[in-house]
């Protein structure tokens, strides 16, 4: 090797480290140089050690991690959890049945927003089974009918697998009632809101009707908001962005949590959009004059309007790079190039992201790019009898405006 050519050590940067073995072998490569008299390169040493079974300890230790951590996440948010599961069941059974709504856009965001329940309790390999689905529905609609039904059987077959390994999993964590604690009683929720209606059938006192609901079937909704921070920093960590821990402010609102269930898990979204999309890296904040690490917000409260209907306000804010309305403007001409979005201002082109199904990403990841996100938690909203709104400034943040009505405080599901 001549004088003036790379040196051994920095070619050796270039080489393979490890070799994975048709029969599943992990085999680690070392290189030691041999020199002669003159300290001349004359042979490689090539040492191969197989690191077989110490891979295999690192895999069954990560993979212990990650199931210990879905644990924590499902008993901290184990009504979130059922509903997670029970709606990939329904998943499953549309799936089965290979109706033509199954390429419509609210299944898509009935995927899409499980696929981010799935990613939030931990459960990574349901997530990725979910992300491959998404695909092959976006690629179903220009498939003959015969190739998108394989297509998404074999999606199916993949979700399936994955929801029954779990479900086999937390069968003897979740599943055995008489090892519970002596003195806890669980009601299932069914039971609960039956036993309401019930109140209300037999023309209770209105008092002891207003207890019960505020009393037993209500609770905090900052209690439910929570949820926000638990998703926040492990995807911030994936991201690689650092945010404060999220700011709580305002009234103390108590609310039903049955009727909130959808929209809660809708709100996966809006989380993964502000790390995505929002919050910017480290560095850039930096130039930008701004703190290192993000600032996200959640503020409730009371309101009402001009005509004097009364709301339950949830404010959703963040200081990141905001929302590019002329970036907005290319995607719907993209998607909808007649569309009534041509005559908005800024501020009712931004609006457009939670009423189309767009995203001002080009590629799409685990997390955000599919374009249903928003328009998944303004669907939710819209259930309710609510209505959302959105603004941002660019390199200030960007606010998501939810009203609830107020009579979801005390109202039955």
């Amino acid at each position: 090797m001549p004088d003036h050519a790379m040196g051994f050590e920095d070619a050796a940067r270039f080489l393979p480290d490890h070799m994975e073995r048709s029969d599943g072998h992990t085999v680690m490569l070392e290189y030691r140089p041999v020199r002669d008299k003159e300290e001349r390169l004359s042979s490689i040493v090539l040492i191969a050690t197989d690191r077989t079974e110490e891979k295999q300890a690192q895999k069954r230790a990560e993979h212990e991690r990650q199931f210990a951590a879905m644990i924590c996440a499902i008993f901290a948010e184990r009504q979130s959890f059922v509903l997670t599961m029970n709606q990939t069941s329904e998943i499953l059974t549309r799936l089965g049945r290979f109706e033509e709504t199954l390429f419509q856009a609210d299944f898509f965001r009935a995927v899409h927003t499980i696929k981010g329940a799935a990613l939030h309790f931990k459960m990574e390999n349901l997530g990725q089974a979910l992300h491959k689905l998404e695909q092959k529905l976006r690629e179903g609609k220009t498939l003959p009918v015969h190739e998108a039904r394989e297509q998404l059987d074999s999606a199916r077959a993949e979700v399936q697998l994955e929801y029954g390994r779990i479900q086999n999993a937390l069968r003897d964590i979740l599943g055995a009632d008489e090892d519970r604690p002596q003195g806890l009683i669980e009601v299932d929720e069914e039971s609960i809101y039956q036993f309401g209606k019930l109140l209300k059938q037999q023309h209770v006192s209105p008092d002891i009707y207003f207890a019960y609901q505020t009393t037993i079937l209500s609770v905090p909704l900052f209690t439910l908001l929570k949820t926000l921070d638990r998703q926040m920093l492990p995807l911030a960590e994936k991201l690689e962005k650092r945010v404060k821990p999220i700011v709580f402010s305002g009234e103390a609102v108590r609310v039903p949590s049955r009727p909130l269930q959808h929209l809660l898990l809708a709100l996966t979204h809006v989380m993964h959009n502000i790390l995505d999309h929002g919050i910017e890296a480290p560095i850039t904040r930096m130039a930008k004059g701004k703190d290192a690490q993000g600032q996200i917000s959640v503020k409730v409260c009371r309101t009402a309007d001009s005509r004097g209907e009364k709301w339950i306000e949830i404010v959703i804010a963040d200081d990141g790079a905001g929302i590019d309305p002329n970036r907005v403007r290319q995607k719907l001409l993209e998607a909808d190039p007649e569309g009534q979005w041509r005559f908005e201002d800024d501020a009712g082109v931004i609006q457009s992201l939670l009423t189309h199904d767009i995203s001002t990403r080009d590629e799409a990841t685990m997390f955000s790019g599919r374009g249903a996100g928003m328009s998944a938690v303004h669907q939710e909203v819209l259930r309710l009898g609510g209505r959302a709104q959105l603004r941002s400034e660019m390199h200030k943040g960007t606010e998501l405006i939810i009203q609830l009505p107020e009579t979801l405080e005390v109202g039955m599901a």
